[in-house]
């Protein structure tokens, strides 16, 4: 500290050391600690490795898996794409003509390769879609549909 009295003309300084004393605590070695932060590593080490189990569960369970249906229809989609015209509404397919039903998508390909006609796709929604190919009097028509399937699993 300094202090400089005002009143006087003349002042002296005095030095006052003031030595820190540090003193060390030592803290006993509590064994418990060790204990404690050991059993929660393993504790969380198995919440994570059964989360991440779950995850994996859910992740398998919710994959995109797809139908004997929906695999036989990309396959005729992708073989024949050059045949096939797909439609967005069956609006144009001539109602009052006469339908003859195919068994199979192969038999209306023999149709469409006899008259030259191209097969007209159109998807019914999710689980039926149907295939004709016009003749000028007259529609084949091959529908197929996701119960079809159900029975070849």
């Amino acid at each position: 500290s300094l202090s400089i009295p005002l009143s006087k003309l003349t002042y002296s300084i005095s030095k006052q050391e003031i030595n820190n004393k540090t003193t060390a605590y030592k803290l006993e070695n509590s064994s418990i600690i060790p204990i404690i932060l050991i059993m929660s590593i393993l504790i969380s080490t198995i919440f994570i490795a059964l989360s991440i189990i779950n995850i994996m569960k859910f992740l398998w369970e919710t994959r995109n898996k797809t139908s004997p249906y929906e695999k036989k229809l990309k396959q005729i989609l992708n073989t024949y794409d050059r045949v096939i015209v797909t439609l967005e509404d069956n609006n144009t397919i001539i109602n009052n003509q006469e339908v003859y039903k195919v068994k199979s998508f192969l038999e209306l390909l023999d149709v469409r390769d006899t008259i030259d006609k191209p097969i007209l796709y159109y998807r019914v929604n999710d689980i039926k879609t149907e295939f004709y190919v016009q003749d000028t009097n007259k529609t084949y028509k091959f529908t197929m549909k996701e119960s079809d399937f159900e029975d070849k699993q």
